[in-house]
This record gives C-alpha cells, structure tokens and sequence, in this order.
C-alpha cells in the first residue's frame, strides 16, 4: 500500500518506519526544509505518559463559559466561532464527566505507554541522532 505521512516529527518518523516495516510504500513529508524542527524540537518532543489527562476535565464547562471572548484565557473561545463547535463542544463536555475522563486517561495512558515501547524498539535497531534523555521507568 502507497502511504503518504504528514509530518516528520517524532510522531510521523516513527509512524513512517513501522510502516515500511510492514512493506508498506512511504513518503513522507513535511513543510520544513528538515525533519523534526517544530512540535519535536522542543517541549512537545516529550515522551511522557505520565501526561494522559485529557483537557475536558470535570468542570470544563464552566471554564469554557467563564472563557468566551477573553484572549488571555486558558482555553480560548473565539465568539464568531461558537457556532461551528456546537456539536464538537457538545461531545466534547459530555465526556467531561468523572467517570469518562478517568477511563480516557487511562486508555491515554496505555496508548502513551505503548507508543513509547515502539520508540524505544525504533532506537534500538535504528542509530537517530537527536538529542535525547532516557531516565528511570
């Protein structure tokens, strides 16, 4: 199967080598001249599971409310833009409650855990040069 990846940041890299693994054809790209100079250059290249909460929190209706119109908020609402998040926003806080985002952190969880054994497998059989830190698991 012809596949074409969209990025070449960790995350499209990687994606890309498991592919061809498979025998799968791949091109991939990205708008910069060079791979892994935006989200993967710098704090967004965290490989940390430990990060799976989801941001619709219980409570984030309220803090989406309390955010309309203000440019400095946490989570920032444009009012012209309401109208195209009504069904998205309605799904959106509807998986807001305790139950849902637990069970979603925990699946976050397992897909980051997972994701960061198929990288450390990708290190292990291909020598990138990146700058990168392992500590304790």
């Amino acid at each position: 199967m012809k596949t074409i990846v969209i990025g070449g940041g960790l995350v499209g890299v990687q994606t890309a080598y498991f592919l061809l693994q498979e025998g799968h054809q791949v091109t991939l790209v990205d708008r910069r001249d060079n791979f892994a100079l935006e989200t993967s250059f710098a704090n967004g290249g965290l490989i940390t599971p430990s990060h799976a909460a989801p941001w619709n929190s219980p409570g984030i209706f309220k803090t989406l409310l309390s955010s309309i119109g203000k440019k400095d908020a946490s989570i920032h609402v444009k009012l012209s833009a309401l109208g195209q998040y009504l069904g998205w926003g309605r799904q959106f806080v509807r998986n807001s409650t305790k139950s849902r985002y637990y069970r979603t952190i925990e699946r976050n969880f397992a897909l980051a855990r997972f994701s960061q054994q198929c990288f450390h497998e990708l290190l292990g059989e291909v020598p990138l040069e990146f700058s990168h830190a392992k500590t304790a698991q």
